[in-house]
């Protein structure tokens, strides 16, 4: 029986060190602002925290047909690469900073631009996202 390859991929992670940063330094940030009577520097610390919170408190990543997207917290902001714009793709070590999303992933996968640029994704399963890269590549 002829096994065909599903043609999308999703993923994606929140980021339980980053959450915990934040909360700790919006815990530290009002509790200074309250200690010196400044209510305006805890208010203004939770609403700086709560953006920077809303905005990479996860990674997403959606592989299809149109290319790989990463978007982070709630899609502010996102990173697009075309699937034509791939030349090559490799297995890395997760380092410190993309293990930020997904540290017990062993692996991330890089994505070697025909610009020169590399994307890294290190969420999900990155054998199974070549798996299907290479697959809508063949199309």
């Amino acid at each position: 029986m002829n096994q065909q390859v599903a043609m999308e991929y999703r993923s994606s992670k929140v980021s339980v060190i980053i959450v915990a940063i934040l909360f700790a330094l919006e815990l530290t940030l009002l509790f200074f602002g309250m200690q010196r009577g400044n209510i305006g520097l805890a208010i203004t610390s939770i609403v700086v925290s709560s953006l920077i919170f809303l905005n990479f408190f996860c990674l997403s990543v959606h592989v299809s047909r149109d290319g790989v997207l990463l978007s982070f917290g709630v899609g502010l902001i996102k990173r697009e690469v075309a699937l034509e714009d791939i030349q090559r793709m490799d297995l890395v070590p997760n380092s410190s900073i993309t293990s930020l999303y997904d540290p017990k992933r062993e692996h991330a996968l890089r994505l070697s631009l025909r610009s020169g640029g590399a994307v890294h994704v290190a969420v999900g399963d990155a054998r199974r996202m070549m798996e299907v890269i290479s697959g809508l590549n063949r199309r």
